[in-house]
């Protein structure tokens, strides 16, 4: 099943709609105008969101909202992204002094664990894009301070605390907006990619280390480790691509 928003009719309002790979076929999701800042699938299928201000948990088609959290009580704090990662959520928002703090807390009793000031950690960004999760280490889209683009690599200590490991700028870049993380394992390598819609590409890094980029235009991208595929939003479909199938690139890859 695949899950989209667009544009609605009138171009003022969202639309959420659901996609059987099965049968093409579409079905509503029944939730509109929503602005939904992140969303995910657990292990159980069920898939989670988040808002402006809260956490979502429904049933696998949409058809059952399973509970909900109000994560900021604050109204001059603002959501940016979230995740759940090894039964924490992550919750990345800015408050009314403009700082950029990660919230993290427990996904089993939503108790709060603990905040991270990225603004005070990292004084040399000037904006934090996005972020995401994979093994024992964070990755923050970031733009710096001279107005490149950089990864910022951090091991996370005991899923709580974080330490910078290293930082990587990405060349040629115009604004790149997600970060999808993916293990190959006939290389045992973590590959990153980054999508940049403006510059039309699509960064690489392997082992913390810039590796190219490809020409392609794409809004979204979104990784399906059960399948081991990456899919990828063009302007005129969603396409996959199955890391299997791709051994020749990847064992390329130094």
């Amino acid at each position: 099943m695949l899950i989209f928003q667009c544009e609605a009719d009138n171009f003022n309002s969202w639309h959420s709609l659901l996609i059987d790979r099965s049968n093409t076929l579409k079905q509503d999701s029944k939730f509109h105008n929503i602005d939904i800042k992140s969303i995910g699938f657990l292990h159980d299928s069920t898939i989670y969101l988040f808002t402006d201000r809260e956490f979502h948990r429904y049933s696998s088609n949409f058809q059952q909202k399973l509970n909900s959290y109000i994560l900021l009580n604050e109204y001059n704090h603002f959501g940016c992204s979230g995740i759940i990662y090894d039964n924490y959520i992550y919750h990345m928002y800015v408050n009314d002094k403009q700082q950029m703090i990660l919230s993290i807390l427990d996904f089993q009793t939503i108790k709060h664990i603990n905040n991270e000031n990225l603004t005070d950690r990292f004084p040399f960004v000037k904006r934090f894009q996005h972020f995401c999760i994979y093994d024992k280490f964070i990755y923050f889209l970031v733009q710096l301070e001279s107005d490149r683009y950089a990864i910022l690599i951090c091991l996370l200590e005991n899923f709580r605390k974080i330490h910078l490991k290293s930082t990587i700028e990405l060349l040629y870049a115009s604004n790149p907006i997600h970060i999808c993380p993916i293990y190959i394992p006939y290389t045992e390598k973590t590959v990153l990619f980054i999508n940049d819609f403006s510059a039309k590409i699509l960064h690489i890094i392997i082992n913390e280390k810039y590796f190219k980029s490809i020409s392609i235009a794409a809004h979204e991208l979104f990784y399906y480790a059960e399948m081991n595929e990456i899919f990828f939003v063009l302007n005129d479909g969603i396409y996959t691509i199955n890391i299997n199938e791709q051994k020749n690139f990847f064992l390329k890859c130094h």
